[in-house]
């Protein structure tokens, strides 16, 4: 049986558990609302960078598909909104990138074309957490493409498919 002497000696550690707890109560709410805002902001500010990627991605994407297609017989407009993106996009690509993309629209090469391209700003854009995407990975639509293709002699696309 516990004596008065043992139940007040209780009681006291109560009581001082509950006046320290009391105590340090706020002091454990604002401990926990910054680590809890701070995964917050975290999460928020990747959150704003995917956006801000896609974005880019869809300007980049746009810039080359129009290189691709466009004709000297195309308007000045058209003329017009692909400078307008190119511009665009040097002034906030890193220079590496943004000369890889023009050589991709001016001076084709096998090792700077627009595939090529894609995987550069890929890389950058995505911070190296893109996989392991490859040009011949990447597919692209063009009239009579299978055709060229088959010109070429080849009979399956670089990963083995049949053409």
């Amino acid at each position: 049986m516990i004596s008065f002497d043992g139940l007040a000696g209780i009681f006291a550690v109560v009581t001082s558990a509950v006046a320290v707890g009391g105590a340090l109560a706020p002091l454990l709410r604002t401990t926990l609302e910054k680590a809890l805002g701070f995964q917050f902001d975290k999460r928020l500010e990747e959150f704003r960078y995917g956006v801000r990627v896609r974005e880019q991605a869809a300007r980049i994407a746009e810039y080359l598909a129009l290189h691709m297609l466009i004709e000297e017989t195309d308007s000045k407009e058209d003329y017009a909104r692909i400078n307008k993106l190119g511009w665009e996009l040097a002034l906030y690509l890193p220079s590496e990138i943004y000369k890889h993309l023009r050589d991709a629209a001016i001076n084709r090469t096998p090792d700077r074309n627009s595939l090529t391209a894609l995987v550069a700003v890929r890389e950058y854009l995505l911070r190296g957490e893109g996989g392991e995407l490859t040009p011949d990975d990447i597919s692209f639509h063009y009239p009579g493409i299978r055709k060229i293709i088959k010109a070429k002699g080849m009979t399956t696309f670089p990963d083995g498919t049949p053409i």
